[in-house]
């Protein structure tokens, strides 16, 4: 099931550290289960780039580093299909599902 855009809004905001080197994530889907939020991109780059996210909720921003965050985030992401990650967000908000949730990507630092 998709969040509706009521509930979560996608904002993918990309920042490169070298300007010679462009990267992009496209084709970005959140999922959601009863405990979990699923986040599928595609990232396109010529070399492997840090993917990071920042999420805000109820208007209050989280650093990946303090949320339960688990796959292709937080580290150097080769370029290719099929990335995700998965946001155990039961664990860090009880109170789900009734949150506003806005998810930040930002890639940067080429390895």
């Amino acid at each position: 099931m998709k969040f509706t855009s009521s509930i979560v809004s996608l904002l993918l905001a990309l920042f490169i550290g070298l300007p010679l080197h462009a990267a992009e994530i496209i084709n970005a889907v959140i999922h959601k289960n009863d405990s979990q939020v699923v986040v599928e991109y595609d990232l396109v780059s010529e070399l492997p780039v840090m993917v990071s996210t920042v999420i805000d909720v109820n208007g209050l921003s989280y650093t990946q580093e303090k949320l339960t965050l688990d796959g292709d985030v937080a580290k150097y992401v080769h370029p290719g299909k099929n990335k995700k990650f998965t946001w155990n967000i039961k664990k860090d908000f009880p109170q789900w599902p009734n949150l506003q949730v806005i998810f930040k990507g930002v890639t940067s630092d080429r390895l």
